[in-house]
């Protein structure tokens, strides 16, 4: 289950040797949080930007941290396993993109010409330290609120943050500012308004605020994300580090997770909806697979969902688990694994459960479940997934694509429980 770290030390191993101030603002505790999967994986989350480390884990890639302050997320891989993952994950919904890295230290800036820059500014332009009037301004345009918004309060950016805003009167028109903090240094953010692009000011307000940085004993930091962004950055004095992949994603509509069990209840189900029709199914007579034309319709009454809810209540119990899908806060599909081994060498780790409410099918949840529960088991020691698996056609072709074979050991308890599934098993 991912948990908010509580032991900096183990992310602190993790990230270990990762040149990026934003990961440094989380684990000093500065800004953002840190969150785990076990002893080996970890993501650092500050802003709109995600950061993966450690080894490559299904759950904590999928995980939608709350300290997210948008839509949009920029997932940042530590290494090309954890970029496949990513890729895998979010499949058709991750769009890839290169970030340009400049060194933590090693940087030569020139203050004559960094002064002169600050002056070059047209006619009725002037520049400004950002103060609590000018705090509240960025804040009051799209264009301009990522210069002060991990800051909480004007009280705390004043404090903590230091900004330079190009005005005309009261007019904002551009800036350069900590997008975070930590300890000794600050993350730059600069940004312009679209119709004063190209008229200096983004030169000017960084030059000045990286003046006022030396001057203060800070270390400014950069970290581009378009070769305009990185020339600038040179042009100033940074040095390059290299460009590294990034990924985008505007929206994440369904969240998975590792249920509680003080989550399982009946009201988790109250917008789930079972219902499967079924024309078709597979049947094995005399030795040979065949399809037949069985119809009927399958659907949980009250009781079976208050037996399901026993089950899952059971399955976290003995040492099993539970993973959800939703969609705006409402449960759209589970898988459960338990916790006893099955076959003759303890190689089966049971997958008891796996569905999808009839509402959100064809979308890749039963997929991405299938994966929650394959890393899980493969994490837990299990040589292979068991599914008594439902008969219908749709089911099996779904089992099919998923890499299921028909088992080579039956369980007893299952076949006999459940004469009419297909008893599979899937290597993980």
């Amino acid at each position: 289950m991912v948990q908010k770290c509580k032991e900096m030390s183990l992310a602190e191993r993790i990230f270990a040797g990762w040149q990026e101030t934003l990961v440094w603002s989380c684990l000093q505790g500065v800004m953002g949080a840190v969150y785990t999967q076990g002893k080996d994986s970890a993501l650092a989350v500050i802003g709109d930007f995600c950061f993966f480390a450690g080894k490559p884990n299904l759950e904590l890639a999928l995980f939608l941290p709350p300290e997210t302050k948008g839509t949009e997320r920029i997932l940042i891989p530590q290494d090309s396993a954890w970029a496949a993952l990513l890729e895998s994950a979010y499949p058709g919904q991750a769009q890839k993109t290169l970030r340009y890295a400049f060194a933590k230290g090693g940087e030569h800036f020139d203050r004559e010409a960094l002064e002169a820059w600050s002056r070059q500014l047209p006619t009725g332009v002037s520049l400004r330290e950002i103060d609590q009037r000018l705090y509240e301004k960025c804040l009051e345009n799209s264009w301009s609120e990522d210069l002060v918004s991990l800051f909480s309060s004007p009280w705390r950016y004043t404090q903590e943050g230091l900004g330079v805003a190009a005005v005309r009167g009261e007019e904002l028109l551009a800036g350069a500012s900590s997008y975070s903090v930590y300890r000794g240094g600050i993350e730059i953010e600069v940004d312009t308004r679209e119709d004063w692009r190209r008229c200096g000011l983004a030169r000017a307000c960084c030059a000045k605020l990286i003046l006022l940085c030396l001057e203060r004993g800070l270390r400014p930091s950069w970290d581009a994300a378009n070769p305009a962004s990185a020339a600038l950055a040179e042009q100033l004095g940074f040095r390059p580090a290299g460009a590294y992949p990034a990924y985008l994603i505007w929206e994440q509509r369904v969240q998975y997770r590792a249920l509680s069990a003080e989550e399982i209840s009946l009201g988790l189900f109250s917008q789930f909806v079972r219902r499967q029709e079924v024309t078709h199914c597979w049947r094995k007579m005399d030795g040979v697979w065949q399809i037949l034309p069985i119809a009927f319709v399958d659907d949980w009454s009250p009781e079976e969902y208050a037996f399901l809810v026993e089950c899952l209540g059971n399955t976290l119990a003995t040492g099993g688990a539970v993973f959800g899908a939703f969609q705006d806060g409402k449960l759209k599909g589970f898988a459960s694994l338990e916790g006893k081994r099955l076959g003759s060498r303890g190689q089966y780790i049971d997958l008891s459960s796996i569905h999808v409410s009839q509402d959100c099918r064809r979308q890749g949840i039963g997929k991405t479940l299938f994966s929650l529960a394959k890393e899980w088991a493969k994490n837990h020691g299990g040589e292979k997934l068991y599914i008594s698996a439902h008969s219908c056609v749709n089911s099996q072709a779904f089992y099919k694509t998923m890499g299921c074979v028909e088992a080579a050991e039956y369980n007893r308890e299952h076949a006999e429980k459940e004469p009419c599934d297909c008893q599979l098993e899937c290597s993980v």
